[in-house]
């Protein structure tokens, strides 16, 4: 018997001391968890999600060296490119935020990697800033959608 208490006592002991390291992990000044593997913090789902959310993406009006009947969105062009490759999304998402910071040689750079390595079955398409707030869109597809820039491969 006094075993059986002695490990109810360890585990109701290390539950606490877990649960306090997890409350201790969170920084009350940046309201941020500071994690530290294997503790964490247990705020995870606390915070509410930003209002406005700003995605970039495609729009693809010419692949295979031919004109598109109607453009495609890079999430639905799987027959000329992979839309779940997650550095493809990374870069576009970079190159909208350099095109909005004006850094021309930063864009330039990306366009190239991104031309070369991710979309080189596609010649002309144009960015699109993609402005929404994350509910309403899982609730009803609404989305602010502005177009940005039109690129052609290989000219700046």
């Amino acid at each position: 018997m006094k075993r059986y208490r002695r490990i109810w006592v360890l585990i109701i002991v290390t539950l606490l001391a877990y649960g306090g390291g997890g409350i201790l992990t969170f920084d009350l000044s940046k309201r941020k968890s500071n994690e530290i593997f294997p503790v964490f913090s247990w705020f995870l789902f606390a915070e509410v999600p930003q209002k406005k959310h700003i995605r970039y993406t495609i729009r693809i009006y010419r692949a295979d060296n031919r004109d598109l009947a109607t453009p495609l969105l890079f999430a639905n062009a799987s027959e000329y490119l992979n839309p779940k490759s997650v550095s493809a999304n990374k870069l576009i998402d970079e190159i909208g935020r350099s095109v909005g910071g004006a850094d021309e040689t930063e864009v330039q750079h990306l366009r190239e990697i991104l031309e070369e390595n991710q979309i080189n079955r596609i010649q002309r398409y144009e960015l699109l800033k993609l402005t929404y707030d994350p509910v309403e869109r899982y609730q009803t597809g609404k989305m602010q959608v502005e177009s940005i820039r039109f690129f052609d491969k290989g000219r700046p």
